[in-house]
């Protein structure tokens, strides 16, 4: 199975045998998905020892209950590591704010980046669109 479909059959098995939908995923504000994604990551590259200590050993960051902690195989971890990376940036981009401008919309979501995009990406449908969901 190539990479694609080794991360994405994953993910679907996040969903729906753990039940981490996306409901569950927005809990997670301080960056627990992408921790143990990194731990996964880490784990995959670890030398054979600091594997071998890692089996049973969550790595400090880990972000939850040491009995989440499943480390297998380095195909398995960077599988996993990747499924957790795409379930971070499904939370990411649902948490993004909708821009809109102020000046058409009246109290519009837009921070200070955001207030250079001209003309507004929610008024002129030609107008780029480089962040957020409009």
């Amino acid at each position: 199975m190539d990479a694609i479909k080794l991360i994405t059959t994953e993910r679907f098995e996040q969903r729906s045998k753990h039940g981490f939908d996306a409901a569950h995923d927005d809990t997670a504000t301080k960056g627990e998905i992408g921790l143990a994604a990194m731990c996964y990551l880490q784990h995959a590259l670890g030398t054979d020892q600091h594997r071998e200590f890692y089996k049973t050993n969550p790595p400090s960051l880990w972000p939850w209950d040491a009995k989440w902690w499943k480390p297998k195989s380095r195909t398995e971890d960077l599988t996993r590591a990747g499924a957790l990376i795409a379930a971070e940036i499904e939370r990411n981009q649902r948490m993004t704010p909708v821009e809109t401008c102020q000046a058409c919309h009246g109290s519009g979501t837009i921070d200070a980046y955001h207030l250079a995009i001209d003309p507004c990406p929610a008024c002129d449908p030609t107008a780029p669109k480089p962040w957020g969901r409009v």
